[in-house]
């Protein structure tokens, strides 16, 4: 029979899309490493929304019939006729439920596609550079002179910071090599607060040592974090202790906290961060002088900055996080991936709401005679607005929910196949990020141009010639 077909048919098309999510999800667009991109694997996003459609189609009537019967109890006839039409509804009747599904499922994913790249692209350039300038010492000279980035105009916060090469003892590795830091954690915090690159520092950064030992030996370790990369080659675990050597002199750490990276650090190098007062109360007899300064600022203190630098010391360099953003930006693979993904949203955005009107205005020209019969029987202008909402409200409920749930389950699907490190930076850990005001601008943008066919019907109909609608037509 013909539904038994139909079942068949839809069973086979959510089959092959659920094979294709599970494979796609897995291993990615590319089935080997040398064979290039799989058609049917690029296809699975297409097949998912498409299966989705499917099943929203053969289910929309089920919950519809069910309203209308609930409906049909209430004293009032406008829910129970509006759900009754919509019940009765043929399959191509509920085609717009598809379209605006798909639609709405295409703009989310797009959305969540441009977002994910524009915030990931912000939490490399905090990575790489550590705060929105980085001065460092050059080459010639391991660390700064004495600089006060405080004085120039435009600057809002600013931290010294010790970075130089170390060996640590401990755990299983003996002479490790890894990349000692030791920072300022109130000042470092202001630096990168309220910023994709916050890194809130733990408590015994911040806590004062004790005077009954000396600070960094075996009895008053000096609280350090280590990279993850270090506390697996070395098997050292939170709370375990270690000796490290730096060019200042040896000195013995705790672990307080094991961390992927952090900004301003080589993601490719393991590394040791300390408290920069706590280096000083250990080596008291030492001048422990700043290689690196993290500077907060706006772009426009750039050239203040610049000119600062260039009269304080030579050989220093300078590096901007907002010069960075700019070069990521403007590269030619991310300009023509994300107009390619704009544009999407754009179309998707114009087709959901165009397939809406069209669905409604052909519904409001299919019901015109009973419409008209109906206001011949005392049917205000009131109610002819209620019943035409109520019919297609569900419709458009279901179908922008459905749309916003599966747009971002594609986005969880397809994301990691999408080779987004290519634009983002290959070093990044990438995560979906959601612009929920795009989001709600696609549910919001169909739902105003309903109202406003709604509105539109309704004045129509007012002003439609009665006795012309409700002639039967000669045989």
């Amino acid at each position: 029979q013909q539904w038994a077909r139909r079942l068949v048919l839809d069973g086979l098309v959510v089959t092959i899309a659920a094979i294709g999510a599970v494979v796609l999800r897995g291993r990615g667009l590319r089935a080997e490493a040398s064979s290039g991109v799989d058609p049917y694997l690029a296809a699975v996003p297409v097949l998912v929304g498409l299966a989705a459609g499917l099943v929203a189609l053969r289910l929309y009537p089920l919950p519809i019939r069910l309203l209308a019967m609930a409906a049909s109890t209430l004293r009032d006839l406008v829910p129970s006729l509006a759900l009754r039409n919509a019940a009765r509804e043929t399959t191509s009747g509920h085609l717009p439920l598809v379209v605006l599904l798909l639609a709405t499922a295409m703009g989310v994913f797009s959305s969540v596609i441009l977002s994910t790249i524009e915030h990931e692209q912000q939490v490399t350039s905090w990575r790489r550079v550590g705060a929105d300038f980085r001065i460092e010492a050059g080459t010639s000279d391991p660390v700064l002179p004495p600089l006060d980035p405080g004085a120039i105009p435009g600057v809002e916060a600013w931290t010294a910071a010790y970075l130089v090469d170390g060996r640590i003892d401990g755990g299983s590795v003996q002479r490790e090599p890894v990349l000692f830091a030791a920072v300022e954690p109130g000042p470092h915090e202001r630096v990168l607060a309220d910023t994709p690159g916050e890194r809130h520092l733990p408590p015994p950064f911040h806590a004062t040592l004790g005077a009954a030992a000396l600070p960094g030996s075996i009895d008053e370790p000096l609280p350090a974090i280590i990279s993850e990369t270090l506390a697996s080659r070395a098997s050292l675990r939170r709370g375990e202790a270690f000796m490290a050597a730096t060019p200042i002199g040896d000195a013995s750490f705790r672990v307080v906290g094991v961390r992927a990276g952090f900004p301003g650090l080589p993601p490719d190098r393991p590394f040791v961060l300390a408290p920069y007062p706590a280096l000083r109360q250990a080596f008291p007899t030492e001048t422990i002088r700043a290689t690196t300064l993290f500077v907060r600022a706006p772009a426009a203190a750039g050239p203040a900055i610049a000119s600062a630098i260039e009269r304080d010391g030579t050989g220093i360099r300078i590096e901007s996080r907002h010069d960075m953003i700019s070069t990521l930006r403007d590269a030619p693979l991310t300009v023509a991936v994300t107009a390619g993904f704009a544009a999407s949203l754009g179309v998707a955005l114009c087709f959901s709401a165009l397939a809406l009107a069209a669905g409604s205005a052909l519904a409001l020209a299919a019901r015109k005679r009973q419409l008209a019969v109906l206001r011949t029987l005392g049917l205000q202008r009131r109610q002819l607005v209620s019943l035409i909402v109520v019919e297609h409200a569900p419709m458009t409920v279901l179908a922008i929910l459905g749309g916003v749930v599966l747009g971002l389950g594609i986005a969880w699907l397809a994301g990691p196949a999408l080779g987004l490190g290519a634009i983002i930076g290959p070093d990044n850990a990438i995560r979906s990020h959601i612009d929920w005001a795009q989001v709600l601008l696609l549910g919001v943008a169909p739902v105003a141009l309903l109202a406003v066919v709604v509105a539109g019907g309704a004045w129509l109909v007012q002003r439609a010639d009665l006795a012309r609608q409700v002639r039967w037509s000669e045989p």
